[in-house]
């Protein structure tokens, strides 16, 4: 076992949409926080960066929040740090909300069982090109 493990983030951020063009570019840019956090030596889960491919494997409800609640609640769980990516559309998400929810709940705000604050990552114009 390494000596110091690393601070686990859960990085939610909005997916669901009717256009498929803006389900792949919120992947992206989620893909994209994803692998900054990492570079920046934490150990990240992202639900959207997981599950985004496994769709075309799965019945179509999969592509809706109450298919992955569960899955997603199990991870968050086992993380100490939830950050939002706040890609437009995020605060109307209902996802991304139930999950601050189920972190609050959880105690991430108040510092119980070594969680920590929540926090939000605005997305700049310079990330959305």
């Amino acid at each position: 076992m390494p000596e110091e493990l690393l601070t686990r983030i859960y990085l939610a951020g909005p997916y669901s949409h009717k256009d498929e063009r803006v389900r792949k570019f919120r992947a992206k840019m989620i893909d994209k926080k994803c692998a900054e956090l990492i570079n920046q030596g934490y150990c990240v889960f992202s639900p959207i960066s997981h599950s985004h491919t496994l769709v075309d494997f799965l019945p179509f409800e999969s592509r809706e929040w109450d298919f992955w609640k569960k899955q997603d609640y199990t991870h968050l769980m086992t993380c100490q740090e939830l950050h939002v990516f706040c890609l437009p559309g995020w605060n109307k998400s209902r996802g991304v909300n139930d999950e601050i929810r189920c972190a609050d709940a959880a105690g991430f705000g108040t510092g119980e069982q070594g969680r920590t604050t929540l926090v939000v990552d605005e997305v700049s114009e310079e990330q959305l090109s």
